[in-house]
């Protein structure tokens, strides 16, 4: 109890020495005049002023303003909702990075990962149906070829990466090769002229003067259809350029096959052919491939220099549905805090 009484007088005591300092008031002197007594009724007058000015402060960010709380957690979801969306684009340039620097778009002699548009000539490249796949969301369906000769690219580019290869695996690789640019070529016209594969035959043959021709033989409903490659006589069911050098490359395999069962090969200039067939097939079976009402088949090619404005709009998409769907979540909790500020 006595230690509660000195805790008093010390408060009172302090708070007397503030006053008299306030008023200018030494009670070892004089006691208080009416000079002291004016400057005692300012005093106090000042120290109520503030006093008032803290609770009105309060109230006018707190009692007074009844969407104080909500305009609170408004900004707690928006600062939420920002960080979620700078998390998934930090996640997707990782992704995409990731991709780039790896390996598995490293394909056909041009690594990715030293420079998509590092150069011309490599901006001007046609992209691969790895490209095609894990950075632009296609399938081997939506290109237009069967899932499995989009797995024997992938393994016959695998092994193309030994340098180790005996001469019977690079012997052994040629059929493959050849059959992969005749079903691939195959595969990509059946898809777009609604045919079966079988419906269609490849021909490859000299012309006049050096030159070659390229056809696609298209059997339906008991009739033929020829589609030839380009020359300034043809205008209608033509093949583009793309396609008469699957069917050219188709052809070169079955010389270099010829050339192996003579004995008559060389075994670097086969690992670069094949490496260079290979690539063309992997490049074209990226392609879309559509027919016009003349019957020309061309083709639609994504090259290099296409993927930047590709990536950044699939990178724009990831922003705008991630801030869509965040925003419609504030929007169905703010109408949830409405409703309980209503009852309330």
């Amino acid at each position: 109890m006595d230690k509660q009484n000195e805790f008093k007088k010390s408060l009172e005591y302090k708070e007397r020495a503030e006053l008299y300092k306030a008023v200018g008031y030494d009670p070892a002197y004089s006691e208080i005049g009416p000079d002291q007594r004016v400057n005692l009724d300012k005093w106090n007058r000042e120290r109520e002023k503030e006093s008032k000015s803290k609770i009105i402060d309060i109230s006018d960010h707190l009692d007074t303003d009844p969407n104080y709380y909500r305009r609170r957690d408004q900004q707690r979801r928006r600062r939420i909702r920002n960080s979620k969306a700078k998390e998934a684009q930090r996640k997707f340039k990782g992704r995409i990075t990731a991709l780039l620097l790896s390996g598995a778009i490293a394909l056909g002699g041009f690594a990715v990962g030293s420079g998509i548009y590092g150069s011309v000539q490599g901006a001007n490249k046609p992209i691969t149906t790895k490209h095609a796949i894990y950075l632009l969301g296609e399938t081997p369906k939506s290109l237009g070829i069967r899932p499995e000769i989009y797995n024997e690219i992938q393994g016959i580019e695998e092994l193309l990466q030994n340098d180790n290869l005996s001469d019977e695996q690079i012997t052994q690789m040629a059929p493959r090769i050849y059959h992969l640019c005749i079903d691939s070529t195959k595969s990509k016209l059946a898809s777009t002229l609604g045919v079966n594969e079988n419906d269609i035959s490849l021909t490859h043959r000299n012309a006049e003067e050096g030159t070659t021709v390229q056809t696609v033989t298209v059997k339906s409903n008991h009739q033929n259809t020829v589609y030839r490659s380009k020359d300034f006589l043809t205008f209608n069911n033509s093949i583009s350029d793309e396609i008469a050098d699957s069917i050219k490359d188709a052809s070169r395999m079955q010389e270099i096959m010829s050339k192996i069962q003579s004995g008559n090969y060389n075994r670097e200039e086969l690992l670069s052919t094949y490496r260079e067939i290979v690539n063309n097939v992997d490049q074209f079976s990226a392609m879309k491939l559509k027919v016009d009402d003349r019957g020309n088949i061309s083709v639609d090619t994504t090259r290099m220099k296409d993927m930047e404005s590709l990536l950044s709009r699939a990178y724009n998409d990831v922003k705008n549905n991630t801030a869509t769907r965040d925003m419609s979540q504030e929007n169905d909790t703010a109408s949830n805090d409405q409703g309980e500020l209503e009852i309330d």
